[in-house]
This record gives structure tokens, sequence and C-alpha cells, in this order.
């Protein structure tokens, strides 16, 4: 009597499975790259919404399509090259959607603002910003780029924009106009702003553990001081996540979740 194995062998439909799911999987693996390397780099991708879409990506062509394939594919079966176009059209669907959904609302901007820094997508910032062009230029293609919210000094304009905030307008963090570039003084200044992470700890003695962990991940040789590194909270799409950054150039070096 024949297996089920020899049966699917007999089929096809072993062959047809492996070669679609190693095409799938390459297909994949290539976008994660992109997303991953560059769009969405840690800690971004798992706080900010890469992973979320990518989980919806990796379902429908990894998983769902391979096995679609596994179930309606015998050789010489009528209307086999439509039943696969429909899984491979579905895939496409799928595939393009959650590449275009990934590359739009990454992360283009990391402003800070009022001792915290938060992420903004471009498409927050268009509806609100007139001068889209300026933005454009001082975004980066690896990663979002860390800009100060310089408001106007006027202390009635900055209540007026306040005031809108809380009537339901725009928050302030989209407000690109107001965006200006990481000089060395603003960075000096957003320094003396820092989490003090000793008075951090003595306030919040839970925090210890998520701590040590990262100090395992990022710092570990005991040695090394967290005196050069400046932490800031980072309020993302999916979570707070307090982000450090080397006091000497600004860029970042690690994060631990709140």
């Amino acid at each position: 009597m024949a297996t089920l194995v020899d049966l699917l062998k007999q089929s096809g439909k072993i062959p047809a499975f492996a070669i679609h799911l190693c095409i799938s999987v390459a297909l994949v693996a290539m976008l994660a790259a992109v997303v991953y390397l560059f769009w969405y780099p840690p800690p971004y991708f798992e706080f900010d919404g890469g992973w979320n879409v990518m989980q919806v990506v990796i379902f429908v062509d990894v998983v769902l399509g391979p096995l679609l394939t596994l179930v309606v594919f015998r050789r010489g079966k009528k209307g086999l090259v439509r039943d696969l176009g429909v899984i491979a059209a579905i895939q496409l669907i799928a595939f393009v959607y959650g590449t275009g959904l990934m590359m739009q609302y990454r992360p283009a901007f990391i402003v800070y603002a009022e001792k915290n820094l938060f992420s903004v997508p471009w498409p927050d910032l268009v509806p609100h910003t007139k001068d889209t062009a300026r933005l454009e230029q001082m975004r980066s293609s690896k990663g979002p780029t860390l800009v100060v919210l310089d408001l106007p000094p006027d202390p009635a304009e900055r209540q007026r924009l306040r005031m809108a905030v809380a009537g339901g307008g725009p928050r302030i963090t989209v407000l690109g106009d107001y965006y200006q570039p990481l000089t060395p003084e603003r960075w000096r200044a957003m320094q003396g702003e820092a989490v003090n992470m000793d008075a951090q700890l003595r306030a919040q003695p839970e925090i210890a553990g998520d701590l040590a962990r990262f100090r395992a991940r990022f710092l570990p040789d005991p040695a090394q001081s967290l005196e050069s590194l400046a932490f800031f909270p980072a309020v993302l799409r999916y979570g707070v996540v307090m982000l450090a950054l080397e006091r000497q150039s600004g860029a970042l070096f690690g994060w631990m979740n709140e």
C-alpha cells in the first residue's frame, strides 16, 4: 500500500511545495534585511511597527502561500495554472502592501522635545509642514534622523501652539517647520537634560534589572561607565524605550525598556 509520502511525491506536491517555499523565503529574507538594516534598525523594528507588519508578510508569503500550493498542486490537474496564479496574486498583494506600509510609515525622525524623544513617520508630518523639501534634505537613508523641536521664542506663540493641541489640533512633535538639525550646540544643551541614571535608580529601584540587562548587552566590560552615555525616554509607536546616545557623537549606542 502506498504511503502518504509516496502519494505526495507521485502528485508532485512535495517538490512544488519546496520550490515555492524556497522562493518565498528568499524574497521575504531580502525584504527583512532592508527593513531591519535601513528602515527600522533596532530598537525601532520591535517597538515602532516593523515587526508587526513583517509578521503578516511572513504568514502570507512564507506559510500560507506554500501550504496552499501543497493543497492544490497535482500533476496534470485541470486548472492548475489558474490556481497557482491566484495563490501568487495573493502573495504578491500581501508582499507589495506590506512593503509599502513599512516603507511609508517607517520612523523618519526622532524628535527631541521637552526632555523626551518622539518617533514621527513621514505621513504624520506632511499635513502639518509647509517646507517638506527642507525635511527631505535632512532625512537619513538609514534609520530615523535625530532633530530638535525649536518652538518660537515668543511665549504667546508657544502658548497658542499648546492650546491648539489641547483643542484637538496636531501634536507639536509633528510640526516639521520647527525641526532643527542636531548641531553641537543643541546636542550640548540636550545632554544637560538627559536622565541621571544613578538618581533614576535611587528613585525607582525596580529598574535595576533592566539596567543590569542593558549593561550585559551593551557594556559587557565592568570597567565601562555609563557616564559616556546620555539617556533619554523615547516614545515609540508600541512602547516607551530608554535610548542611550553616545555623549561624544550623539549616535545611538543602545536601549533599555522602561
